[in-house]
């Protein structure tokens, strides 16, 4: 073959040329590490390198790039908060219940029953609460039902009689009653049988009756079933 023409220090870079050997030699070991350094085989067992484990975002498993909570531990901590709340929610309703100054208004009222009757009991009045008790009382045997005053609606009522009439309803005639009485009663006193989705109430006079009507309004507005806190769960 005829001699090149160039300069004097042109390297030769056929495949037995030694300097070419040892230039690739050195770039692999230097400036591109092989896949088994980059992965070392056999970390999941097998032969073969293993990728990396991605977790999708918003999975069970994955964490918040703001270091937040999970969406597991989220769901804990609002299980957690539920169930606080709930329990202070109770418990005020108790205190509210046997707490004797917490009364709106407190008198006798006539209340008609299944059959048309009439039956005087002692209404006491509270913050989303009517109780019913044969006597003034307000003793556990005394006790004749809890009427839950969040989901019902009161109006004026015609009569044709002497008095007041009006009528505490719920408006898809489902059951006003409270399940348990102020003590965890079970069973009130025996009464005649009183309606389940509303009650019709006769007061002595109108002045009686616009009271009534009034206070029951405003404990309409105030139908959480108790007096919330103002101040922040404990």
């Amino acid at each position: 073959m005829p001699s090149s023409q160039g300069s004097n220090e042109s390297i030769n870079y056929s495949p037995v040329s030694p300097c070419a050997t040892s230039w690739l030699e050195s770039a692999k070991s230097n400036d591109f590490p092989s896949p088994e350094k980059l992965h070392p085989p056999g970390s999941d067992g097998s032969g073969f390198a293993t990728p990396p484990r991605m977790v999708a975002a918003g999975s069970p498993g994955s964490v918040n790039n703001n270091g937040g909570l999970t969406r597991k531990e989220s769901y804990k901590a609002q299980r957690k908060n539920y169930r606080r709340e709930k329990k202070r929610v109770a418990n005020e309703l108790l205190s509210s219940l046997k707490d004797p100054s917490v009364v709106v208004l407190a008198d006798w009222l006539k209340i008609r029953g299944k059959l048309k009757g009439w039956t005087k009991l002692w209404c006491v009045l509270k913050p989303g609460l009517l109780l019913l008790y044969k006597s003034p009382k307000t003793k556990s045997n005394h006790w004749v039902g809890t009427v839950l005053l969040n989901a019902c609606q009161v109006m004026e009522r015609p009569s044709k009689k002497d008095g007041f009439c009006f009528k505490l309803f719920h408006p898809l005639e489902q059951s006003i009653w409270a399940p348990r009485g102020p003590e965890k009663e079970a069973i009130g006193a025996v009464v005649q049988p009183l309606p389940t989705a509303y009650l019709i109430f006769r007061a002595p006079s109108l002045a009686a009756g616009k009271c009534w009507l009034d206070a029951l309004e405003l404990a309409l507005r105030c139908s959480s079933l108790l007096v919330r806190s103002v101040s922040s769960p404990k």
